[in-house]
């Protein structure tokens, strides 16, 4: 059993997946473990949606296939608990049953088959539920680290506007006392004298405060894990809110050029959007390992090109020997030392364009820098997809 795909993400490891059957049916309870034994699973069994709780607190398996009626605790009531308990909410169901009424199949899963099941389809609906739910725990673990990597290079962006806002803050508190006439002179002749200055400042902190600001609510948008739901965003605002958040690092490396076209919305989801274009950048950043930053380069361009939305990332770093271009997109793979990297940030990034309907290729040549081009469908045919 291949553990890994050519181009994408792990689908199943080499050891064998787990899934919990929960099913009254004691014959079709034991045909399923047979027949999932068969393709490679490590089955376990539960008869009432009561007991099959107690097997995932026992033991976590990788997927749940759930019968909907069954006594004691049915699967609408089951899946209630599951997700009420942190522990195993996040474990994928798919559920099956013969009601196939439209309530039934509004069951809270990420599939639902029709009893009798095909066989086929059956081990093919949880081979690709199991990788849809590792799709999303890699790129949790990726988004997570990207945020660990840029942590200082945001809290040292952060600090500078705070600093300014705070110190502009402290000097119009001591001209406060002067605004009043503390000093024994006409307030009329204070305020005259201080009003430039005072709106100065004042300009200063709002800058500051606009600038933090900004940055923190990027950096929200790009941390939260529950933004799922599909939007109509610009290609060009993401990528200037993308690096808000990369420029720090960017910049110990290299000088930024951005060559930004208008081009028509895509249909994504904000943060991950923003974690595709984060992970070229950081990615380019980290290409870049010899030379002052002045005299290094990376370029992120948009443009609309045969009708569909191009985003260019490219640097002039040491570039991608042939040897191992065929594996660049493989999770855990990185050429970076060990602990200096996890490997899965361009394999996120084939995914998340994968899953956008889109395409991500590369031209690269050594010590001639890389260059990475993602081309997605605009909203009007990302919503025919």
């Amino acid at each position: 059993m291949s553990d890994m795909s050519s181009h994408g993400i792990t689908v199943l490891s080499e050891i064998a997946p787990r899934v919990l059957v929960v099913e009254d049916d004691a014959s079709l309870r034991d045909t399923l473990r047979m027949v999932l034994e068969d393709e490679g699973f490590d089955v376990s069994t539960a008869d009432n949606g009561r007991s099959a709780l107690q097997c995932m607190r026992d033991s976590l398996p990788d997927i749940v296939l759930l019968d909907l009626t069954m006594p004691e605790m049915n699967g609408w009531q089951f899946r209630l608990e599951q997700r009420a308990d942190a522990r195993l909410a996040d474990v994928p169901i798919v559920a099956f049953s013969a009601d196939v009424s439209a309530q039934a199949r509004t069951i809270d899963a990420q599939l639902f088959l029709a009893k009798p099941v095909n066989v086929s389809r059956l081990v093919a609906g949880l081979r690709e539920t199991l990788r849809a739910a590792r799709i999303r725990q890699l790129t949790e673990q990726d988004r997570l680290a990207s945020l660990g990597t840029l942590v200082a290079g945001i809290a040292h962006e952060v600090n500078n506007p705070l600093t300014a806002v705070l110190n502009n803050v402290h000097v119009l508190r001591e001209r406060v006392p002067l605004l009043r006439g503390e000093d024994g002179r006409r307030v009329e002749e204070v305020v005259g004298e201080l009003l430039p200055e005072i709106e100065e400042m004042l300009a200063e902190v709002e800058a500051g405060a606009a600038r933090i600001r900004d940055i923190m609510r990027q950096v929200r948008v790009f941390s939260s894990s529950d933004d799922v739901k599909r939007v109509p965003l610009q290609m060009e605002d993401i990528v200037r809110k993308s690096v808000l958040i990369a420029e720090p690092e960017l910049r110990e490396h290299a000088r930024l050029s951005l060559e930004l076209h208008e081009t028509p919305a895509v249909l994504a989801g904000a943060a991950q959007l923003g974690q595709l274009v984060l992970n070229l950048l950081l990615n380019a950043s980290q290409a870049i390992v010899d030379g002052p930053p002045e005299e290094n380069e990376v370029k992120v361009s948009t443009r609309l090109d045969g009708g569909l939305v191009v985003l260019e990332v490219s640097d002039s770093g040491c570039g991608i020997p042939p040897e191992i271009r065929s594996r660049i997109f493989d999770p855990f793979f990185t050429t970076r030392p060990i602990g200096s990297g996890t490997g899965l940030g361009l394999a996120v990034v084939h995914s998340i364009v994968h899953g956008l309907g889109g395409t991500v290729e590369f031209e690269s040549g050594v010590g001639h820098g890389t260059t990475f081009r993602v081309r997605l469908p605009p909203i009007s045919e990302a919503r025919a997809l």
